[in-house]
């Protein structure tokens, strides 16, 4: 029972989390008109707070070794939202915007990374991608759903109170941590490897393990096709938070009205909903390849990109959009869900860490660059066009892929 209220506190974390940099979208240009900066500063500090929540992963590991995952969601639900609560009643320049939602980030972070760790207690390796990638449904749903509801936030109360009450909101994370259990006879039900946590006794030699394991880093590369799935999913992260934050900027640019630029968002999650759970059904059936991961949703994408750019067309653009959440959806679940399948139960903890560092480089890199693309140019439009290039280069990766798609699950650690 403890297993399936993880997976369903996990899925609540995702959505609040995931919709939460969908939603940022709204409201920055009326940060950016506000605080009277650039688009590439507000998008720096969207990034941030979402990059962030990966980049120190490590650490939060680490922390592992003292706090028990309930604890750390808990904790990581009361600083993501009164970080958006500090920037609602506040924030009055651009670094006061950069301090609540590195807050808020530092939240997120505590009370993801240990929700996949715990996983491992919970499931055997064979089953952990296509748990992940059910999981991972439900980004989406947040993306669909959280962008209109902070545009009625906006419309009624105005930017600032609109952050107050998102903050309000994503506060419920603290029940998920609540709600979370470790197994009652979790030795059984671990993957095999002896992992911190298990006791306060055991801290010690926890954290001896973790500097083995940090000398022993080369070997996960033992791991074929590891490098390619990490740029992979540098690209992946990149391209999804440069389309979350500016796909509004990206309607109002092309003539769409507020309201038909906020449900561009929708439209975009709701295709990317259907892109994860095509992604679960393709793990399922073991379809999940080089060519279905990878190189045919980054060459939709990329042509629904440029098709989109040039288009005033509502309906045209919203069939596109929406293309483009399925192609992503599909990209970002798999090549995320593959990876801890591919490696040893040695290194499934490393291989998190090193997931997570590369999600957040991507987010973290897309925010600044999107937004300076755009102040340079002074168009969305360009945005789009570069996400466009970044998707087609990863078609030669995923060609090189194929041509050694079996994963070694060995090592010399194994």
């Amino acid at each position: 029972m403890e297993k399936w209220i993880l997976v369903g506190t996990i899925f609540i974390r995702k959505l609040l989390f995931s919709g939460t940099v969908k939603a940022n979208g709204v409201i920055l240009a009326d940060i950016v008109n506000q605080l009277h900066t650039t688009n590439s500063l507000v998008a720096w500090a969207f990034s941030l707070q979402n990059g962030i929540a990966f980049l120190i992963s490590p650490f939060i590991l680490f922390l592992l070794n003292y706090f028990s995952e309930r604890k750390l969601c808990i904790i990581g639900g009361l600083l993501s939202g009164l970080g958006y609560i500090y920037c609602g009643l506040m924030m009055t320049s651009v670094y006061q915007l950069f301090v609540g939602l590195s807050v808020s980030g530092l939240g997120f972070v505590a009370f993801a990374m240990p929700s996949f760790v715990a996983l491992q207690y919970h499931f055997q390796p064979t089953d952990l991608p296509l748990i992940i990638s059910t999981a991972g449904t439900f980004d989406y749903i947040g993306v669909a759903i959280l962008p209109p509801i902070l545009q009625l936030f906006r419309s009624e109360y105005g930017m600032k109170d609109s952050m107050i009450l998102l903050g309000a909101l994503v506060l419920n994370v603290m029940a998920c941590g609540a709600a979370s259990r470790r197994p009652r006879k979790s030795s059984k039900q671990t993957i095999g490897v002896e992992t911190p946590n298990q006791d306060e006794q055991t801290s010690a030699r926890d954290t001896n393990g973790i500097k083995n394991q940090l000398l022993n880093l080369p070997t996960l590369f033992q791991h074929n096709n590891l490098g390619i799935l990490l740029i992979a999913e540098f690209v992946a992260y990149y391209v999804f938070a440069s389309w979350a934050i500016f796909l509004v900027s990206l309607g109002r640019t092309l003539g769409l009205t507020d309201e038909e630029s906020v449900f561009l968002s929708t439209a975009g999650g709701l295709g990317g909903f259907i892109g994860r759970c095509l992604a679960v059904v393709l793990f399922k059936v073991k379809r999940i390849n080089a060519f279905t991961s990878i190189l045919i949703p980054c060459i939709i994408t990329g042509s629904v990109f440029i098709t989109a750019v040039m288009t005033t067309n509502f309906y045209i653009i919203i069939v596109l959009i929406f293309i483009s959440g399925i192609t992503q959806g599909l990209n970002s679940s798999s090549v995320f869900s593959l990876m801890p399948g591919m490696v040893c139960p040695y290194h499934y903890r490393q291989v998190l860490v090193f997931e997570c560092l590369s999600c957040g480089l991507g987010i973290q890199f897309s925010g600044f660059i999107s937004g300076m693309i755009q102040d340079v140019t002074g168009s969305t439009i360009y945005v789009y066009l570069f996400n466009a290039m970044l998707s087609f280069a990863m078609v030669p990766l995923s060609i090189w892929w194929a041509c050694d798609p079996e994963p070694n699950l060995k090592c010399d650690m194994s």
